[in-house]
């Protein structure tokens, strides 16, 4: 029988590792198909992804080129404005050009313009040029004749304002013009004209790039189709339909048909490769006094939009692989956590059955804890009560005493002591069992604290022999206003009384000094009090637990008052801390509280 057994078991084990193989091989399997189909529909989802990025770009930069248009448009409407506001004004509708008055008013005009414009001037009905202003540095036309111009004909012979086609200015700058006509508003009289000069490149180089070609670029038109703006320098002023131009772009016909369309007034876009890559093309025309006057086009290599479909592609690819391998590594963890079950299973139990035995651990302490405040207790309240039961006996009692009655009146003092002391234990008691059960009521009104400390300090004075002999002196440091509080007045006692009761106990001879105050701490009014004593100080070994229960170095007492006296604090709002003074003599307890209203029955 043990024979079959034995093949029993090695039948099971082989059945167990065969079907763990074809487990694994399952999975490589379904991990390998998973991967054959997440490439061949990354690529296929690529493809419409690229499509629709590209047409995503395409529309922001047909919106773009239409609102740098706006943008150009507002600017130079803004020169016409001004030119307007100097055409308008008073003396030059008079005919005093050259009035200083008129003067100044240019002064304060060409700031407004200067970052488009870079000359500003009034020229006479005669054509000749009155007064200019100029940038720094560049030189003035006063005394030229300029009526030949074409557009200052023009805007003389129609007296309306003209927007000039692109020009070489006297400096050998390329320009473009803007002229107001200056006519009288009562006769109708011509009486010359305001005029402004704009360095063209300058200008439209402030809406985009006008400098390299392998980006997106700026080309701008005049309204004889010259070029007024583009990087292609060696092309400024040359007309697009220009054997030069043309030549250059191999007579594209894509590229004419758009230029075609937009000059007649008309946004439009294409894409076309002249022979040095593709290109998206964005036009759109800049009207200016209701009329198509220059023509923006926005130029941009597909390859640079291209760089940037494939780096968002990029990322999503990345994205999708590191969901992939995240399933395969989650998958692989799986394998590995069912192999380790029973491990897992184990360490879990003894995990368990550790934070069971911590448990019990804790619950032992707790037990000790108990047991230790019920003997402290049972020893405190033994000794006072026994010194009643005993001195109470002997002054009951007739034996052959010599002066009984005065015996028996220090017996008194002796039972009423150990009562007073009996009477604060259980108090203690109580308040440490409201305390640790959470049902510690405060019932809080509005005081001055300083009326508390000093019936406080009065109490301790005639309940202690120390003060009484003079061996101790407290003195009190009451500030010059009252210091309101919203507080339990006798919660509020019990800790002052608690912190010179135990200044009292460690100073054998010296001063007590209290003091009261207001500080501002962590942005909020507190009321700071501190008890400070020329005692012996605090011991290093119980500071890091002063304020527990049970803590004291003395020969009397429980060590929960200052226990007591934190958890009122506390449960007022404020702090307590305690540390030994700088000089080495003695220690000082101080603690907060919230700085209170003043009552509304006080004046």
């Amino acid at each position: 029988m043990g024979f079959v057994s034995d093949n029993g078991n090695d039948k099971k084990s082989y059945i167990s590792i065969k079907s763990k193989k074809t487990a694994i091989i399952c999975i490589i399997v379904i991990i390998a198909a998973s991967y054959g189909l997440f490439f061949y529909l990354q690529s296929s989802t690529e493809m419409d992804i690229r499509s629709n990025l590209f047409a995503d770009q395409k529309q922001r930069q047909t919106e773009s080129t239409k609102a740098i248009s706006q943008h150009i448009n507002s600017d130079l409407n803004l020169v016409l404005a001004n030119l307007k506001i100097l055409g308008n004004y008073g003396h030059v509708q008079s005919g005093d050009l050259s009035n200083i008055n008129v003067k100044n008013l240019m002064q304060e005009i060409f700031p407004q313009i200067s970052p488009i414009a870079d000359r500003l001037y009034i020229m006479n009905q005669n054509g000749t040029i009155i007064m200019e202003k100029t940038q720094s540095g560049e030189q003035t036309h006063i005394g030229r004749n300029i009526s030949k111009i074409a557009w200052i004909s023009k805007s003389k012979a129609d007296k309306v304002p003209t927007f000039s086609n692109g020009y070489v200015g006297l400096d050998g700058v390329y320009r473009i013009g803007v002229t107001y006509p200056i006519i009288n508003r009562d006769t109708g009289q011509y009486i010359g004209l305001v005029g402004a000069a704009i360095p063209s490149i300058k200008f439209f180089s402030h809406y985009g790039n006008l400098y390299h070609v392998d980006f997106g670029f700026l080309a701008v038109y005049d309204n004889k189709r010259n070029y007024i703006a583009t990087p292609r320098t060696h092309f400024i002023g040359k007309n697009f339909f220009g054997n030069q131009v043309q030549s250059f772009f191999h007579q594209n016909n894509i590229q004419n048909s758009l230029y075609h369309t937009v000059f007649s007034g008309k946004p439009s876009d294409a894409i076309y490769n002249f022979g040095t890559g593709e290109r998206l093309n964005t036009g759109y025309p800049i009207f200016l006094n209701g009329k198509p006057t220059y023509f923006l086009f926005v130029v941009t290599p597909t390859s640079v939009i291209y760089t940037h479909v494939n780096d968002v592609l990029y990322t999503q690819r990345i994205e999708t692989f590191s969901l992939l391998v995240g399933i395969t590594v989650a998958i692989a963890a799986l394998i590995i956590f069912l192999i380790k079950w029973n491990s897992n299973l184990y360490d879990e139990v003894m995990k368990r059955t550790s934070e069971l035995h911590r448990a019990n651990e804790q619950l032992d302490l707790n037990a000790k804890s108990q047991k230790d405040f019920i003997n402290i207790a049972a020893h405190e309240l033994r000794t006072p009560t026994q010194a009643i039961v005993g001195f109470a006996e002997l002054a009951k009692s007739d034996g052959e005493y010599l002066d009984i009655d005065k015996r028996r009146g220090g017996f008194i003092d002796i039972i009423y002591r150990n009562s007073i002391r009996l009477h604060t234990l259980i108090k203690d008691i109580l308040d440490i069992t409201r305390i640790e059960s959470n049902t510690l009521i405060l019932a809080k009104d509005q005081f001055n604290i300083s009326e508390v400390i000093r019936n406080c300090i009065k109490d301790i004075s005639n309940q202690s022999d120390s003060i009484n002999n003079n061996t101790i002196k407290i003195l009190y440091n009451e500030p010059g206003d009252p210091l309101y509080v919203d507080a339990d007045r006798v919660r509020l006692y019990q800790v002052i009384s608690n912190l010179l009761t135990n200044a009292i106990k460690f100073t054998k001879k010296g001063t007590i000094i209290v003091t009261a105050e207001i500080k501002e701490i962590a942005s909020s009014s507190q009321i700071v009090v501190s008890v400070k004593d020329t005692g012996a100080g605090i011991d290093s070994e119980i500071v890091p637990r002063l304020f527990t229960k049970f803590t004291s170095k003395s020969d009397s007492g429980t060590g929960l008052g200052l226990y007591i006296s934190k958890s009122v604090v506390e449960a007022h709002g404020g702090k307590i801390w305690a540390e030994n003074n700088a000089d080495g003599i003695g220690a000082t307890f101080t603690f907060t509280l919230p700085f209170g209203n003043k009552p509304h029955n006080v004046t």
